[in-house]
């Protein structure tokens, strides 16, 4: 261990000579002394390169006024019984009257002596310098001739023609108090080592470490050239817009894509108020960038979905019972028809859920092959490893039987549950769909199962239409700058009676449509018809012409979405009636 440097204050001349003398005798250390009591000793550290030291060594009231001016160990040099009662017993052979005078410090000690010793003495106690001359000018009234005390109520007692005694430091007490200054640099010393070698972790770790101040200030950082990769990310550079989110919550977990890459950010309040980030590259999702896509309360740049909207009784309890799952951690599965906002649901299960201001990762399994879901499932820095995040499995029922198994099995041999929210979705009616292997496993063989909530068709809720077509033109008119006020109860009756393939999604269509080319205050029949007649053809009313456009595999997968809409969604007929097994229907789908 180097040798320590310490600079020792001496209130009076005799300590400092003392002090001298006991350092000529010490290895280990290199100590220069200074005479000077109170705000002279305080003024010589403050006017002194004090970092040159480990520590500074003194006595009484100048260690006290030294600490207040210095960052590095203040050690003081305590009275020992001894010291005590050696000035004690030099006062009691005083012929006149005397008084111990002293801070709270030295006065409870005297009084602990004096009761064990059965001794009488006098004292007086201040808690400032200031008080010292007042305090004496009162004991000199009442006749006491002999003060005891440290050496700043010495000397002010000389200037009063008070005589006194001075409660001297021994050897015993100086060399305690070096020790106590040599062990605080030891262990100085050993929690520096420990830093080094924890900042040498961070400093070629990849994962990024940043601290901010309050003021967003950046405090630490462990980006170098060895993790160069994070310094150049988006994903880093977005990092001080999140300070004011983990101040007032205490905790985020983010995921980001940039660079091709999924990047974790983890935010984290300290005691101390400081907000730590941890940033890490996960996975490369490159291969991805359709089938995995990312939501969270702060991003502003992804557009928002219509809100559901409750004029049906019915949807006001499916809505109640989203709350209630909300609350718990159970994985939930939510059947509906194409268009019937199943992914607003879940969505808003998610912000409800304690977990709302974490990532909300979907993975549109329509687009996702079977290939990049074994990638996905057994990947060690894929997202699904991560904890605190809501999944959300979409369309599950375009999965192929062989990943079917796979999402199960993996499902079954990790606890995926336990670290996520996990929400599914399902087009299919529940009945047919637990035919297949996922949803059986799902509802009857997971761990735990999953909760189910059924959307009904726009088709079932015929009643709501005419309440959802005000509420609907009421968002069109702020967001296209309109001013429709409503539909001609004709064009209400045509709305009721369109079957509505697409549901919820194809109705807002054709709202947005209406609302935009409205010429008046309402919108006519005429106008109406002729959307939806568009629709229709869209949407398979007329398909003949719309089938034979495209390359063979798009008309393929054309003709394929016909029939399942004519089967009701449903996969075994449609299949039957083509002549093909479901996998391969769903395979040629994907090209739609």
């Amino acid at each position: 261990m180097k040798r320590i440097k310490a600079l020792a204050i001496a209130p009076y001349e005799g300590l400092s000579k003392l002090i001298a003398d006991l350092a000529d005798d010490l290895a280990d250390i290199d100590l220069q002394v200074q005479v000077g009591d109170m705000e002279a000793g305080a003024k010589f550290v403050t006017d002194t390169d004090d970092m040159r030291y480990d520590f500074i060594l003194s006595r009484g009231g100048t260690a006290d006024l030294i600490k207040q001016s210095v960052k590095i160990p203040v050690v003081e040099i305590r009275l020992s019984e001894y010291d005590i009662l050696q000035a004690i017993k030099l006062a009691q052979s005083f012929a006149g009257k005397f008084c111990v005078v002293g801070f709270p410090s030295i006065i409870s000690r005297i009084h602990t002596i004096c009761n064990l010793m059965q001794i009488d003495v006098c004292t007086h106690e201040i808690t400032s310098g200031s008080q010292v001359l007042d305090s004496l000018s009162h004991l000199k009234k009442q006749g006491f001739t002999l003060v005891v005390g440290g050496p700043a109520t010495i000397a002010a007692a000389k200037s009063m023609q008070i005589n006194g005694i001075l409660i001297t430091s021994g050897r015993e007490s100086i060399l305690s108090a070096l020790d106590e200054g040599r062990n605080i640099c030891r262990a100085m010393l050993l929690a520096q080592k420990r830093n080094l070698f924890f900042r040498d972790i961070l400093d070629y770790s990849q994962i990024c470490v940043l601290v901010y101040g309050v003021d967003g200030h950046l405090l630490y950082s462990n980006v170098t050239t060895q993790n160069s990769n994070i310094d150049s990310s988006p994903a880093l550079r977005s990092i001080p817009s999140y300070i004011n989110s983990v101040m007032e919550q205490g905790e985020i977990h983010l995921l980001r894509r940039s660079k091709g890459f999924l990047w974790n950010i983890k935010g984290v309040r300290a005691d101390e108020g400081h907000a730590y980030f941890y940033v890490n590259r996960t996975m490369d999702v490159s291969a991805l960038t359709q089938s995995i896509s990312i939501r969270d309360t702060f991003r502003n740049d992804d557009p928002q979905p219509l809100p559901f909207y409750n004029t049906y009784e019915h949807m006001q309890s499916i809505l109640d019972t989203a709350a209630e799952i909300s609350r718990t951690n159970l994985p939930v599965l939510i059947f509906g028809e194409p268009g019937t906002g199943k992914d607003t649901l879940a969505y808003s299960i998610h912000q409800q859920s304690t977990l709302g201001n974490s990532s909300f990762l979907t993975i549109n399994c329509r687009l996702l092959g079977d290939k990049q879901l074994s990638h996905l499932l057994r990947n060690e820095n894929s997202p699904l490893w991560e904890t605190d995040i809501a999944i959300y499995f979409k369309n599950i029922h375009y999965l192929s039987s062989d990943a079917q198994q796979m999402v199960a099995t993996y499902l079954r041999d990790t606890s995926v549950y336990q670290r996520n929210r996990i929400i599914y979705s399902h087009a299919l009616d529940p009945a047919l769909a637990q035919q297949e292997l996922l949803v059986s496993f799902l509802l009857n063989d997971a761990q735990p199962s999953c909760m189910t909530i059924l959307l009904p068709s726009l088709r079932e809720r015929q009643g709501d239409i005419p309440g959802l077509v005000s509420i609907y033109i009421n968002e069109f008119n702020m967001t296209l700058g309109k001013q429709v006020a409503g539909l001609d109860s004709a064009s209400v009756e045509l709305l009721q009676a369109f079957p509505w393939r697409e549901n919820i999604h194809q109705l807002i269509r054709v709202l947005k449509e209406l609302v935009l080319t409205a010429n008046g205050a309402f919108i006519r029949v005429d106008d109406t018809a002729r959307v939806l007649q568009k629709e229709k053809r869209f949407s398979g009313g007329a398909a003949e012409s719309a089938s034979l456009e495209g390359t063979l595999d798009q008309i393929t997968a054309g003709i394929i979405q016909r029939v399942l809409q004519e089967e009701n969604m449903n996969q075994t007929k449609a299949a039957k009636r083509l002549g093909i097994s479901r996998s391969t229907m769903w395979r040629k789908m994907r090209l739609l």
